[in-house]
Formats: C-alpha cells, sequence, structure tokens
C-alpha cells in the first residue's frame, strides 16, 4: 500500500530581524502574544486608514508604496518594524515604538525611497511586534511597459496617372 500523501519536509525560511535593525529599537521588545494583524494590501496611495486599489502587480514608475493592515490586541509602546525586501535583499525598513491603539484599522507602512529605487522584481514586506514575526506580504512590480518606437526613415514615392490630352 501506498500512502496517498506524504510528508515530505520543505526549506521554509521563517522571517527575522536583522541584527542592524535591532540595534536600532528604542522602545520595549515584550509584545502582547496575542497581537494579530491583518493580511497586508498594496498600493501605490493610502486614503481614509485603508488602501486604495489594492493589488499584488504593479508597474514602474512608482513614487511610494503602502502596505495596509488593521490590528488588534498591540501594545502602545512596543517596538514595531517593519521590512520591505526586493528580490530577498532588504531596501527599505522602518522600526518605531508603536504609536497607534490597542487595535483598529487604516495601519500601514510605506516605503517611498527604497535603496536602489523602486525596480522590477519581487518584494516582500515582513511586520513584527518586538522581535516576533507577525504578518508577510508579497507583491511584484513589472518593468516600464514597451511603448512602440517608430524605425527607420520613411520614404515617399510619386505616382502619377497618365491623363490623355487634346
Amino acid at each position: 500500500m501506498t500512502p496517498a500523501v506524504s510528508d515530505t519536509p520543505t526549506l521554509t525560511l521563517t522571517p527575522f530581524l536583522p541584527v542592524a535593525i535591532e540595534a536600532l529599537f528604542e522602545g520595549e521588545v515584550t509584545p502582547n502574544p496575542d497581537a494579530i494583524f491583518t493580511s497586508i494590501q498594496f498600493s501605490t496611495e493610502f486614503e481614509n486608514n485603508e488602501a486604495v486599489n489594492p493589488r499584488t502587480v504593479f508597474e514602474l514608475p512608482i513614487q511610494t508604496m503602502y502596505g495596509g493592515f488593521d490590528y488588534n490586541n498591540t501594545i502602545p509602546g512596543v517596538q514595531w518594524t517593519a521590512l520591505w525586501y526586493r528580490n530577498a535583499q532588504l531596501v527599505c525598513y522602518e522600526t518605531q515604538p508603536w504609536d497607534g491603539g490597542t487595535g483598529g484599522i487604516g495601519g500601514y507602512t510605506e516605503c517611498s525611497d527604497p535603496i536602489g529605487g523602486w525596480q522590477a522584481g519581487q518584494y516582500e514586506v515582513q511586520i513584527f511586534m518586538g522581535y516576533e514575526w507577525k504578518v508577510v506580504g508579497r507583491f511584484v512590480v513589472l518593468g516600464d511597459l514597451a511603448t512602440p518606437t517608430a524605425t527607420g526613415t520613411p520614404a515617399f514615392s510619386e505616382t502619377g496617372t497618365a491623363t490623355p490630352t487634346p
């Protein structure tokens, strides 16, 4: 008999805080273990406490990217961190003591000037409370759309029609 399902282990990398980011911590690092965040919704606009037209695929150019989320059971003053990766390389981050309430809508992280500028690639945003990873979100940025351009030099030719003369 052959089992219908095989438990083949696969490599999964658990998000972690780089030591250089931990060195920037100013707030408490012990969060409420019940703190939760909703999935991250990405958009190039954030208004009225929500991502406008959220999606997971974007095209260049981009000025600022927002990652919106709702949250609950958070403790004001606990250090929170958002890490922005492009193709597995850290390109943007923010870390500071949580200044939101204990629960609500309209939390967000933003990145305006990633290292190397906005480029095509796969992006991942990881959010932590203290040292605890809470949520991860992913989106893709496509390169500039190709604009058709004319090539060569236009050539004009005269064609005439014979007209009988009297």
